[in-house]
């Protein structure tokens, strides 16, 4: 609890003071669940490993997410060394209560009840807690970790190499070796080379109200640490606040796995540009950026391999970096300033910077071909040859490893998004690659790996991409496809909605899997002249399906939002007046009167609402954006 500052140089590399963020919190206690190496590890059996699970929640053995070198037969004449899988035994630090081993996670509401206590308490009573830790600790002397143990013990067997053990002059190289260590004052290497050259573990001590450092031998070095240990710690307990708190709950909260995805409602406003001007600032508030404020990234909730984490976000159009980027470039073209300007190019450094070369997918909602979205919008509204040459490449790269992706065909997670967003490429580019490209994709679509209805992830998604497309080269395989993928769907119509058939679940009119999605794609069907003779009558029901339904949350993906912009759309359209005109609008309108009066409901915790653009705040201020510019700019749901 004594110690002082970290010895070692921190980088100014953004994605290191993020993670330097999350340290200065409860997590590095090793008290709560943590995983360890998990960046490290190589997917095993085509599945992302774990990582090592170590803190005092978990004491029971465990296979080691690495090999470790071992010897092999020993005692005969074939021993050698080779990597092994390793298991690491059991310890004995969990309790047991009448020879029944306690679990921890059955307690972990208390714990988080437990942490919200103490830290209000500290909050109410900094003065007396301050003045009580002065009385204790003042000039308490306690040992400094510079260097883990087992890594001075690592610098000492090296040291047993024959070539150290027959020649001083070597073993003396390697321990100098420590000079390129990145210690901010690197006055106390020489002290740990005297102790390493006789097999000791170095060892050093401070007192908490000097700031200097005490080596093994007594000697003092002066002004080591820029401030007092004490001093630190009561630097701390003073910034304690609600702003830090709600953050070091929601690191909790998401360690212990409490946290699974509930809702938060935030009062952002009552009007439409109030509440666009606070999601930016909260936005803003959720980046971290480096000391120059070069190269900014977005922390947020996110889910890695299936677990709920709290962390740096990734390029992700969906909800990650890309989406979030598209809406602030909006923002900014209708509401310039300075500031905003700044912070737009610490992002697009870090989006576009290097351009990636491999890919997980052909999904451009979801990792590195993310960036074709807002490259396209950047085309769009500035014409930059920088920008086309900079989709271009993505596409190329895209083209040479594509053999090696599985092919899906829907909107969100395969081609047909993708589709999409290539056709708009040439539009605005006029690079005839990006069609040709376009034109190779829809050339495999069979519908065979399409099992669902709706526009994200089902049969509405591939005929919107395909008839986009059919627009600009008419193909009667692309217009038999079209015809198919409605045929497929309607089998699952029933009672005014398309089923939802993934397991558990029921949307019915949202964007994703339901009448909203569903509405957007045969609105544009009609648009473009095809003759199906239900369309009309599709598109009916999925404007009173909507109509007739209030949902809990208000994102773009599965909310009230994503419906605001389908009924917007079918407004803009002039296919419906009178009664049915009339009740859209009145829809419209008290759609936007629940965000302005009622709070805005996203996924997400107190002060810690997901910022992201499908299931978060970008999307909301981006549909207030359009409402704002009369509609000036294009709709994300459908790639305008």
């Amino acid at each position: 609890m004594l110690q002082n500052d970290n010895p070692l140089n921190e980088l100014d590399f953004v994605f290191s003071i993020a993670n330097l963020k999350k340290m200065q919190s409860v997590l590095p206690t090793s008290l709560l669940p943590a995983k360890y190496f998990s960046n490290r590890l190589e997917p095993k059996n085509g599945e992302k490993q774990d990582g090592l699970q170590m803190s005092a929640f978990n004491g029971k053995g465990q296979m080691l997410p690495f090999k470790v070198l071992q010897l092999i037969n020993p005692g005969t004449d074939e021993v050698r060394f080779d990597y092994k899988e390793q298991w690491m035994e059991a310890s004995n630090n969990l309790p047991a209560m009448l020879d029944r081993e306690i679990k921890p996670e059955e307690y972990t509401g208390f714990l988080l009840r437990g942490f919200t206590d103490q830290y209000v308490f500290f909050m109410e009573n900094k003065e007396k807690i301050i003045r009580k830790i002065n009385d204790l600790f003042a000039n308490v002397e306690v040992r400094n970790v510079l260097k883990a143990t087992q890594q001075y013990l690592d610098m000492i067997n090296y040291a047993y190499h024959p070539n150290c053990m027959m020649d001083y002059a070597e073993r003396e190289k390697l321990f100098e070796n420590l000079w390129g260590f990145n210690y901010k004052n690197k006055s106390v290497i020489a002290f740990e080379i005297d102790d390493l050259l006789v097999n000791d573990v170095p060892i050093f001590f401070n007192n908490a109200s000097n700031k200097g450092i005490i080596t093994s031998g007594g000697r003092i070095i002066k002004g080591y640490y820029n401030r007092t240990a004490l001093g630190r710690i009561i630097e701390r307990i003073s910034s304690l606040n609600k702003a830090d708190f709600d953050y070091q709950k929601v690191l909790l909260a998401t360690s212990l796995g409490i946290y699974d995805g509930e809702e938060c409602t935030c009062s952002l406003g009552v009007t439409p540009y109030t509440q666009l001007e606070k999601i930016v600032n909260i936005i803003v508030q959720r980046s971290v950026s480096d000391s120059k404020g070069n190269k900014s990234v977005f922390q947020d909730f996110l889910i890695d391999n299936g677990k709920r984490e709290f962390g740096t976000l990734p390029v992700d159009f969906y909800d990650g970096s890309s989406g979030i980027y598209t809406f602030l470039l909006y923002y900014n073209e209708y509401y310039p300033n300075q500031k905003n300007k700044i912070f737009l190019d610490s992002l697009e450094t870090i989006l576009f910077e290097r351009l990636p070369e491999t890919f997980a997918s052909f999904s451009v909602y979801q990792g590195s071909l993310s960036l074709l979205v807002p490259l396209y919008h950047r085309i769009r509204l500035f014409h930059m040859e920088k920008d086309k040459n900079r989709a271009f490449l993505i596409v190329q790269s895209l083209q040479k490893m594509q053999i090696d992706l599985i092919f899906q065909e829907d909107w969100l997670s395969g081609v047909a998004g993708l589709i999409t967003v290539l056709v708009n490429l040439y539009t605005e580019a006029t690079n005839r690659e990006f069609l040709n490209f376009a034109q190779e994709l829809a050339g495999k679509v069979t519908l065979e790996t399409v099992k669902l209805c709706g526009l994200s992830r089902g049969y509405s998604g591939v005929a919107v991409a395909l008839n986009k497309l059919n627009m600009l080269l008419p193909n009667k395989a692309y217009s038999q496809l079209i015809s198919d993928c409605l045929t497929k769907e309607r089998q699952y119509y029933t009672d005014g909605v398309w089923a939802d058939l993934r397991e558990g679940k029921n949307a019915t009119a949202q964007w994703c899997h339901g009448c909203a999605g569903i509405g957007i794609a045969r609105l544009e069907l009609i648009q473009s002249g095809n003759e199906d003779i239900l369309l009309k009558q599709e598109l009916e029901t999925c404007i009173n399906t909507v109509l007739d339904t209030t949902l809990e949350k208000d994102s773009l993906c599965h909310g009230n939002l994503g419906n605001h912009a389908f009924l917007m759309k079918v407004l803009q359209t002039g296919i419906v007046s009178g009664v049915k005109e009339h009740k859209i609008r009145k829809k419209l309108v008290l759609i936007e009167n629940k965000l302005l009066f009622d709070g805005v409901t996203v996924e997400g915790m107190s002060g810690y609402p997901l910022i992201g653009l499908m299931n978060g705040l970008s999307g909301i201020g981006y549909e207030w954006l359009r409402i704002l510019t009369d509609y000036a700019i294009p709709d994300l749901l459908i790639f305008e």
